[in-house]
């Protein structure tokens, strides 16, 4: 005798996929910088000015090291040493 196999619906995933996103970079621009500089002037902490300019926390971090420190902190001039930066980095050698 043989035995009929009975059809079980096949297996679904009920959560949603997620879709592989691309991560894309912004830099930091010249008002987001002169609000850092703003925020630090008045104390504020590295977390409050990332959820003023809708960064992430290491971001500013790294920005205000990059850039002398929560005291030293000038929007100009970090602005001008990442354009530097971005411009030595895109220099292509033959």
């Amino acid at each position: 005798a043989q035995f009929k196999k009975k059809a079980t619906p096949e297996k679904r995933d009920t959560k949603p996929q997620k879709e592989k996103q691309e991560k894309h970079y912004q830099h930091l621009c010249l008002t987001e910088r002169n609000t850092i500089a703003r925020m630090l002037k008045i104390g504020s902490s590295l977390a409050e000015i990332a959820r003023k300019i809708g960064r992430g926390k290491q971001t500013i971090a790294a920005e205000v090291s990059k850039n002398g420190g929560r005291d030293a902190y000038k929007a100009a001039e970090a602005h001008k040493s990442a354009t530097q930066r971005k411009v030595e980095r895109d220099i292509k050698c033959s």
